[in-house]
């Protein structure tokens, strides 16, 4: 017996539209706008950046208060501030809804160079200003882009600053040499302070000694003897310790003399 069996079978695609590209909804200029709003993305939940952030946007607010005493060409001022937890995803989001949903003029950035760069591509795209205040990669400005300004100086201009500081000041105790001491703590902070003094410091012909030290500490005496006991006394003392045991350190070089 032969069967032949026919079917037919309906399929049904379900096609979701594409949503619209997201636009900026900013006044096109001060005399349509009501106030100016500004957009902030600072890491305030990030490890190790707390302090930092808090920082930034306690010098925010100060500035905020300032300018709204006269406002911007008689237009108040009010500042959007999110948390980015320095996370690249997470920031770009925040730039998206800051410049589509929150109507902001322009982003004021505090974050690490990952996150800054994430921020970069959605304001170049926007055609929004954005100021970066933290982020030292030089990459962020190298290519000129249009919308991008930074107010910190690029990770190699920071790393060459004290060997050409010391070099500009000389032989400042008359002891016929410039020398220089550089003091850090034993973490991978200090040990990239050692690297990129070792670098730049001799190419200003600046004899350099390294003194390391183990955090947490608090009495620094021997550091001290040591500084006092070489038999040249160094033109300048590089401090490269964080948190309380800088402090504690510069107090007791001022206690010794020195």
């Amino acid at each position: 017996v032969e069967v032949e069996v026919t079917r037919i079978v309906y399929r049904e695609t379900l096609v979701t539209p594409t949503p619209p590209p997201l636009t900026s909804c900013s006044p096109e200029s001060l005399a349509d706008a009501n106030d100016v709003a500004i957009g902030a993305l600072l890491p305030l939940s990030a490890p190790g950046a707390w302090m930092r952030s808090a920082n930034m946007q306690i010098g925010l607010n100060l500035a905020l208060e300032r300018l709204n005493s006269a406002g911007v060409a008689g237009k108040p001022l009010r500042l959007l501030l999110y948390d980015s937890a320095d996370d690249p995803a997470r920031s770009a989001r925040l730039a998206e809804q800051l410049i589509a949903k929150d109507c902001v003029a322009g982003l004021i950035v505090g974050l690490g160079d990952a996150s800054t760069m994430a921020v970069m591509e959605v304001t170049e795209r926007f055609r929004k200003p954005m100021i970066v205040i933290d982020a030292a990669s030089h990459q962020i400005t190298e290519a000129k882009p249009q919308s991008t300004f930074r107010l910190a100086p690029v990770a190699a201009m920071a790393a060459q600053m004290p060997a050409q500081w010391l070099a500009a000041v000389g032989d400042y105790n008359d002891d016929g040499i410039v020398q220089a001491v550089v003091i850090a703590e034993n973490t991978a902070a200090g040990d990239l302070f050692v690297e990129q003094s070792d670098t730049w410091f001799p190419q200003y012909g600046i004899q350099l000694s390294f003194h390391r030290v183990d955090l947490p500490m608090t009495d620094f005496s021997p550091e001290i003897a040591r500084l006092l006991a070489m038999p040249n006394i160094p033109d300048a003392v590089f401090v490269a310790i964080t948190s309380d045991g800088a402090l504690n350190l510069h107090q007791q070089l001022f206690d010794a003399g020195i």
